[in-house]
C-alpha cells in the first residue's frame, strides 16, 4: 500500500466562524458545544459540474456524517453507494456518470480483475477525550455509461483499497492519511492502465482519454433567461483531461452549508477533477463529405483485414482490442487526417469528485479530556447525519477555482428533528449566507 500522511502545524490550519474560549473541550450532560466545539465530518463521494459553456454550477453532496456530541460515532448506511442515485440528483450532476463504491457482484466487473467486493467505511466520531476523527474506506469505480460495450468496459478510474482518515488530537497534532492500494485510469486506447498514486499533493494528470462529460451543456436562448436550450456537441470527438490529488485545503470539499470549519482545521481526502473538451464537426455544408467519410471507412477495413492476415488473429479474437482503439485514437485521427471534416471546438465542462472527503475541527486553545471524561454513567450518544442535497446557480462572470460548499447560499433544508435516545439526529440548520440566491434544481 502506498501511503501518505502529513501533520498539519497550527500555523497552517483554516481561519474559522468563531472565537474559541481557551478551555478544555469536556463533555457536559448536553455534550461538546454544537456550534464552536470539537467536530469530524465524513463525506464518501459528492460531484461538482461547472458548465462553463452555459455558464452553470451544479453540487450534489450525498449525505455527511457529523461527529456526535458526545461520544460516539455516525457511520454511512450500506444501501448508500452510488452517485447520482436518484432522478433528482441525475438531473443535477447529469446522466453519463456513475460513482460505485460499495459492495458489488464479480460478474459486474467495475473493477480489474483481482479487486475484491468489500463494504464501504465512512465514520466521524468524538472521542470520550473529545478528540474528533474521521475515516472514510471503500473501492471506487467510475463509469462513463455512453463508452461502448459492458462492465469494465465502461469504467474510465478506478480506485482499489481507499483510506482516508483524519485525527484533530490537538492544536498542534493534527494528522490527516490519503491513501489507497491501487489507482487504474483509461488511456488513449480506451483501456484501463494502472498509474502510480500522485506524489504527496501534486496531482497525477493524464490527457486526451475518450470520454465525455457527466452532464450535457445548455445555454439560453437568445433573449429568454428562463429558457435554457441543449448545446449540439459530438461525444465521438470530445476528449477529457483527468487530474487526480490530494485536497490540501477546506474549500477544496464538496459540502453542505452545515459541515463547517474552525480556527483550527485538517482535511484529507481524494480529489478527482475532469476537464472534459467539447467539439463538432464544422458546418460547412460541403457536399463531399460523405464520399470522404466513406472513403475513410473503407481504408479502415481495409487496415483491419491487412492486420488480421499479418497477426492471425480472427475477427472475433480481434474485436475488444478494436473496440478499445474506436474509443481512443480514431477522435485524434479526425482531428489530423487530410481530407477529413473540421473539427471545431464547442466549450468545457468541468466535473469534480471528492472522494473520501473529510475535515475534523478544533477551537483555539483546545485540549482533550482525560478518557472517559462523559462520567460514569454518560447520555446515550446521537449519530448525526447531514441529508444529501442538490443545487445549480448561475454565474455572471466566473466561478471561484474552489467553491467549496454549496454556492451562492442555497439552503439546503430548515427545521430540525430529534427521533429519541440512541435514534438518528438530523441537523436541519436553516443558515443562509449573505450572496446572490440560485436556481433550485428540481
Amino acid at each position: 500500500m502506498t501511503r501518505f500522511g502529513t501533520k498539519l502545524a497550527a500555523g497552517t490550519a483554516a481561519l474559522a466562524l468563531t472565537a474559541g474560549s481557551g478551555t478544555a473541550a469536556a463533555q457536559g450532560s448536553s455534550g461538546v458545544n454544537e456550534d464552536t466545539g470539537p467536530v469530524s465530518f465524513a463525506n464518501a463521494a459528492s460531484m461538482q459540474v461547472h458548465d462553463q459553456i452555459g455558464g452553470k454550477l451544479f453540487t450534489l453532496v450525498t449525505e455527511t456524517q457529523r461527529s456526535p456530541l458526545r461520544t460516539g460515532v455516525s457511520a454511512l448506511a450500506q444501501d448508500n453507494s452510488t452517485v447520482p442515485r436518484s432522478p433528482k440528483d441525475r438531473e443535477t450532476a447529469g446522466r453519463h456518470y456513475r460513482l460505485s463504491f460499495g459492495t458489488f457482484e464479480p460478474e459486474g466487473d467495475l473493477f480489474p480483475e483481482g479487486v475484491p467486493s468489500r463494504e464501504h467505511k465512512v465514520t466521524a466520531a468524538l472521542k470520550d477525550t473529545t478528540v474528533p476523527v474521521a475515516a472514510a474506506e471503500a473501492n471506487y469505480a467510475l463509469q462513463d455509461l455512453e463508452q461502448p460495450g459492458s462492465g469494465q468496459d465502461k469504467t474510465v478510474l478506478a480506485f482499489q483499497g481507499v483510506r482516508n482518515a483524519l485525527e484533530c488530537a490537538s492544536p498542534e497534532d493534527i494528522t490527516s492519511e490519503t491513501t489507497a492500494e491501487k489507482l487504474w485510469v483509461l488511456d488513449k486506447d480506451g483501456g484501463l492502465v494502472e498509474r502510480d498514486l500522485p506524489d504527496g499533493d501534486q496531482p497525477l494528470e493524464v490527457r486526451g482519454l475518450a470520454f465525455g462529460p457527466s452532464k450535457d451543456p445548455s445555454e439560453v436562448e437568445d433573449g429568454d433567461r428562463t429558457t435554457t436550450v441543449p448545446v449540439r456537441y459530438d461525444r465521438a470527438l470530445t476528449t477529457s483531461d483527468v487530474s487526480v490529488s490530494r485536497l490540501t485545503a477546506f474549500d477544496q470539499l464538496l459540502r453542505q452549508d452545515e459541515w463547517r470549519d474552525s480556527e483550527i482545521t485538517g482535511v484529507a481526502g481524494w480529489r478527482v477533477t475532469i476537464t472534459s473538451h467539447l467539439r463538432k464537426e464544422k458546418e460547412a455544408g460541403q457536399p463531399d463529405q460523405s464520399e470522404e467519410a466513406g472513403d475513410q471507412n473503407r481504408q479502415a477495413q481495409a487496415t483491419g483485414k491487412a492486420t488480421q492476415e499479418a497477426t492471425g488473429e480472427t475477427a472475433g479474437d480481434a474485436a475488444d482490442g478494436e473496440q478499445r482503439a474506436d474509443r481512443g485514437s480514431s477522435r485524434e485521427q479526425r482531428d489530423t487526417e487530410p481530407g477529413g471534416p473540421e473539427i471545431e471546438p464547442v466549450g468545457t465542462v468541468v466535473t469534480t469528485l471528492v472522494l473520501g472527503g473529510l475535515s475534523c475541527s478544533l477551537p483555539r486553545g483546545f485540549t482533550p479530556a482525560e478518557p472517559g471524561g462523559g462520567g460514569q454513567n454518560p447520555q446515550p450518544s446521537v449519530p448525526v447525519k447531514i441529508p444529501a442535497g442538490v443545487s445549480s446557480s448561475s454565474y455572471p462572470v466566473d466561478v471561484p477555482a474552489d467553491p467549496g460548499g454549496f454556492p451562492a447560499g442555497f439552503v439546503l433544508i430548515g427545521g430540525g428533528l430529534v427521533l429519541g435516545a440512541g435514534a438518528l439526529f438530523t441537523l436541519r440548520r436553516g443558515r443562509r449566507r449573505n450572496l446572490a440566491a440560485p436556481e433550485r434544481t428540481e
